[in-house]
């Protein structure tokens, strides 16, 4: 309905959308979460752990392969995406023996249709996702010491350097470096349009910068295809043609 805010099920169908109009090729250099992950994140016990093993919500899927991680966040009943691009470069180790070890250090690119994010947020999107990509990134047989960051509250004082990179000890937070990007995107013109919003930032970034880009490595660089005339995203008023788009799609379905 027009001015209704999306729930949980119909972002989860939309993404999933998006995601079956990409080609077999395109499909397996991403990876779309539903909006189960941010909850999971979140889902913390008295110590500030993960309430579960991360590691098993992801099992079969070969994530740290994939370029792209699209992430949908709802907190304080706002929808935010945020979209992750892996890569991984190798560093000399100091110490007594010097040793290539391989760092990863990826963007994160942030958008809302609401403004940029408060800092209190650009932390805990970036620590709980930085977070999430070290613990899928452990052996099966780590145990629960390496399973687990050390709790972290928010909100806290600034662990966001200038180039937006999430420092921990040394600047390297279990040998992952994530730089923070917030992308200037459409802004919505009401308080409910936020859903509608993160698909169609879903929809426009897979179709105009993944699918256009079929090699494994893409030939366009991100950050020039950012400033360039795809940065204008889509116009406002193109949310409630999604929405009847969704809609009647979904009717379409329940009625087979």
């Amino acid at each position: 309905r027009p001015q209704e805010y999306l729930n949980d099920a119909i972002v989860d169908f939309g993404i999933m959308r998006t995601r079956d109009a990409l080609t077999p090729h395109q499909q397996s250099r991403c990876h779309f979460f539903g909006t189960y992950l941010w909850k999971r994140l979140e889902d913390r016990d008295r110590n500030g752990r993960l309430s579960g093993d991360a590691r098993r919500w992801v099992k079969g899927v070969d994530l740290l392969s994939k370029d792209f991680i699209f992430v949908p966040i709802c907190q304080d009943e706002h929808w935010t995406l945020a979209i992750i691009r892996l890569s991984k470069l190798s560093i000399k180790a100091e110490g007594k023996k010097r040793e290539e070890t391989q760092v990863v250090r990826h963007e994160l690119l942030y958008l809302n249709s609401l403004g940029s994010a408060r800092a209190a947020m650009q932390e805990r999107v970036t620590f709980r996702l930085s977070e999430f990509l070290h613990l899928v990134s452990l052996p099966a047989e780590a145990g629960p010491s390496a399973v687990n960051f050390p709790q972290v509250n928010f909100p806290q004082a600034s662990t966001l350097s200038g180039d937006g990179q999430l420092l921990g000890d040394g600047g390297v937070l279990g040998a992952v470096r994530m730089a923070w990007k917030a992308v200037p995107v459409p802004q919505q013109r009401n308080g409910s349009d936020c859903g509608v919003f993160v698909l169609l930032f879903t929809e426009r970034f897979a179709r105009e910068f993944v699918a256009a880009s079929e090699d494994a490595s893409p030939k366009k660089d991100l950050g020039e295809w950012l400033q360039g005339p795809s940065r204008d995203w889509f116009d406002p008023k193109e949310s409630p043609a999604l929405r009847k788009s969704l809609r009647d799609t979904i009717r379409k379905l329940a009625s087979q």
